[in-house]
C-alpha cells in the first residue's frame, strides 16, 4: 500500500485517543461522561436551551441548576451573564451547538422514545452519542491533515511531522481530556478549510469552494 505510514500513524494516535479517554477515572461516573462540563457546558447549552426547554433567554434558570446537580457538573455557573428584564444570554458563540447538534438530535431522537433515559440534554446517551461524534471529528481532523501534508511532503516526512505534532503538543492531551472542546473542531475546521483552498486553487471547482460552509466554532 502506498502511503501506508502515515496512515499507520494517524490510525495508531486515533487509537491511542479513544483509548485514553475512555480510561480516565472519573468517566461515566454518576452518569456524567465528563466533558459537558466546565466551558463546554456554555458552548453546548444553546441547544437543550432551544430544542427542549424552549428558554434561549434563560428567563427560567431552575432547570439549568437541576441538570448541574443531577449530573454532578463542578465548578460555579459562570457560563450565564444577566441581561436586562430578568433574562439572561450565554457568553459563549453558538458554532460549537451548530456543529454538535446532528449528534444532539439523534440522542435527542432516541431519549424521546426510551423509558430509561431522560431527554433532557445531559443524560448518558446524549453525552455518548456527543463523545463518539467528537471522536468522528478528531479523525476526520487527522485524516485531511495526512492528505494535505502528502501533497507537499513524502510518506516519511508526513509520518514524522503527525507524531511530532500529535504527540509533542498538547493536541493529545486535549483530545483526551477535552475531546468535545472547540479546540478539536477549530483544527479539523482549519485543516479542511487548507485542504480545500489548495483544491480550489489547483483545480477551481465551485463545490470545493461550497464544501467549506461550516460556521466558527469560537
Amino acid at each position: 500500500m502506498k502511503n501506508k505510514n502515515s496512515l499507520i500513524a494517524i490510525i495508531a494516535v486515533f487509537i491511542s485517543i479513544c483509548y485514553f479517554r475512555l480510561d480516565i477515572h472519573n468517566f461515566d461516573n454518576n452518569d456524567n461522561a465528563g466533558f459537558l462540563t466546565w466551558d463546554n457546558f456554555g458552548y453546548y447549552l444553546y441547544l437543550p436551551a432551544t430544542f427542549i426547554y424552549d428558554d434561549t433567554e434563560l428567563e427560567n434558570l431552575d432547570w439549568v441548576y437541576e441538570v448541574r446537580e443531577k449530573y454532578n457538573h463542578p465548578a460555579a455557573l459562570y457560563h450565564i451573564l444577566p441581561a436586562q428584564d430578568g433574562k439572561h444570554v450565554i457568553k459563549y458563540s453558538l458554532g460549537t451547538s451548530v456543529i454538535l447538534s446532528p449528534a444532539f438530535f439523534v440522542a435527542h431522537t432516541y431519549c424521546t422514545f426510551s423509558e430509561k433515559h431522560d431527554a433532557d440534554g445531559f443524560s448518558s446517551p446524549y453525552q455518548n452519542v456527543i463523545l463518539i461524534y467528537a471522536f468522528l471529528i478528531a479523525f476526520i481532523g487527522l485524516f485531511y491533515l495526512r492528505k494535505l501534508l502528502l501533497i507537499y511532503f513524502n510518506d516519511k516526512i508526513t509520518t514524522i511531522t503527525i507524531l511530532v505534532f500529535c504527540l509533542g503538543t498538547n493536541y493529545f492531551q486535549i483530545l483526551i481530556n477535552n475531546t468535545v472542546s472547540p479546540h478539536s473542531i477549530l483544527f479539523t475546521s482549519y485543516v479542511l478549510l487548507i485542504y480545500l483552498t489548495y483544491k480550489w486553487y489547483t483545480y477551481e471547482k465551485v463545490k470545493d469552494c461550497l464544501l467549506y460552509t461550516s460556521p466558527s466554532p469560537r
